[in-house]
């Protein structure tokens, strides 16, 4: 067995008095040996590519948010026209932010008797096969300008949703949209009541079901939509500078103005769908 260490003897002019020359190296030069190891050996490439099928179920079914699909579609609609090959940087600056507020979190997926699992993170979304995408080293990025790409052609071609969920798109955003008014307006404070947003009052009155029912009908209507914005745009101009303006702070008002933009077109007809309804089979991760 090796010594740790040798002992020199004392010498006349005294320099190697009680020194010891060390075996092993130190634990800081032991790091710099394997910070050095691992800069000298080329990167490997990326090994590991997710089959289109199980990205694009994660596309239709893992965004873990409720009636995503339709929101979707809702937010999608007045850009996807039969002459529209592709988004203008515009509108795929607007709609890639749609997509990350919709799909969040983890998701699992059995395809093919084979699990795999999903995270959505400021890159896009990460997949791999096993039961946990987030700090995997294998996990496969798919960025979100491409989880767009995928997103449009799926609509495109009529495999991204149910026919039903697409027909009723427009009627879930209207309905959807008018309780977020709602609610908006009852927490308007004294300084707000008959100065802003008056353009809800006859609609409100009788209780949610029954308010929530007629703004909806209204917002189907792209007329009273476009007046009933210009009125929140008033708002949220006059908000920004007296936050007074509502008892509560919890309302996202971008995400409320946003979501006109399916309300002021005229949803004349769809992309039909899938006629039969999608099926998965999930786990959670």
């Amino acid at each position: 067995m090796l010594p740790a260490a040798v002992t020199f003897p004392e010498t006349a002019a005294g320099s190697t008095v009680g020194q010891q020359l060390s075996l092993f190296p130190t634990e800081a030069e032991q790091l710099q040996m394997i910070q050095e190891k691992a800069e000298s050996v080329p990167a490997t490439p990326f090994a590991f590519s997710c089959p289109q099928e199980v990205i694009d179920d994660f596309l239709r079914f893992g965004s873990n948010t409720s009636k995503s699909r339709m929101h979707i579609i809702a937010a999608l609609y007045p850009w996807h026209t039969p002459d529209t090959d592709w988004l203008t940087e515009k509108a795929r600056e607007t709609f890639t932010n749609i997509l990350r507020r919709e799909y969040h979190g983890g998701y699992g997926l059995i395809v093919d008797g084979e699990k795999y699992a999903a995270w959505y993170d400021d890159q896009g979304l990460r997949v791999c096969r096993g039961t946990s995408a987030r700090y995997s080293p294998f996990a496969q990025t798919v960025p979100w300008n491409d989880v767009l790409e995928r997103v449009w052609h799926l609509y495109g071609d009529g495999k991204f949703s149910t026919n039903v969920e697409a027909v009723e798109a427009h009627g879930n955003e209207c309905s959807e949209v008018a309780l977020s008014l709602l609610y908006l307006y009852y927490d308007g404070s004294e300084d707000c009541k008959g100065k802003y947003l008056t353009s809800l009052t006859p609609y409100v009155g009788g209780g949610y079901p029954e308010e929530q029912a007629r703004l909806a009908e209204a917002l189907a209507d792209k007329d009273k939509a476009y007046a009933i914005k210009k009125d929140l745009d008033a708002f949220m101009d006059a908000y920004e500078n007296d936050r007074s303006l509502l008892r509560l702070h919890y309302h996202n008002l971008p995400k409320i103005k946003s979501r006109f933009a399916s309300l002021l077109v005229s949803w004349d007809s769809v992309v039909p769908q899938a006629a039969a309804e999608l099926t998965h089979n999930p786990f959670i991760t």
